[in-house]
């Protein structure tokens, strides 16, 4: 009897599915993606957009590992051509002797110019956890990599906009006590905030 009910749970969950496939997509980043990427898989899979869904994340990683970052892309390229290419590092930073906007160019000149780029900028908790000057610096060079016109398939998201325009509270609703990781409802806000943007 038990296994008549997981058996007609499963087919109903999965007659939502599509099976089709309908876009290549890559998420590329630090532990704030990890932690999602449970959630990021089965929108992907339960929505009616039918995403091939592929992760490339490592907890602790920064833009300063621009080079594996780099060299990775360039082997996932080489094997399935890539829609779309969703990015969050910046929360990570261990040399401050090294300038932001070099790496965050080798990890987009990586990328393929006909695959939308969205990189997900550090929230603005992450400055007051961690080193202001380094943040500062990252979502500069963040701001003019978007605007220079280099890179025109490239847009950044923020979930600080994103829990502005929700008028939610950041730090009292979706960050982990640690202040920088998100808690539950973070994830879910961030994995929704990515949604609508590829739903667009």
């Amino acid at each position: 009897m038990l296994r008549k009910i997981v058996a007609i749970i499963l087919a109903v969950s999965l007659s939502a599915c599509d099976p089709e496939i309908d876009a290549n997509v890559l998420y590329l980043g630090d532990s704030l993606m990890v932690s999602a990427a449970g959630r990021i898989a089965s929108i992907n899979t339960a929505n009616s957009r039918s995403a091939l869904t592929m992760f490339e994340v490592l907890g602790g990683t920064a833009i300063e590992h621009s080079d594996y970052f780099a060299a990775r892309l360039a082997n996932v390229q080489s094997r399935v051509e890539l829609d779309e290419v969703f990015i969050s590092l910046g929360s990570n930073v261990y040399d401050k002797t090294k300038d932001p906007s070099q790496g965050i160019a080798e990890i987009l000149n990586a990328i393929s110019p006909n695959t939308r780029v969205c990189w997900i900028v550090p929230h603005s908790n992450v400055r007051n956890i961690r080193d202001s000057e380094t943040y500062d610096a990252t979502l500069e060079a963040l701001k003019t990599a978007s605007e220079s016109g280099e890179w025109p398939n490239l847009t950044l998201l923020s979930l600080d906009e994103y829990a502005e325009s929700n008028a939610i509270s950041l730090v009292d609703s979706w960050l982990a006590p640690d202040g920088v990781h998100l808690s539950e409802a973070g994830i879910s806000a961030w994995t929704t905030m990515l949604y609508a943007y590829q739903a667009e």
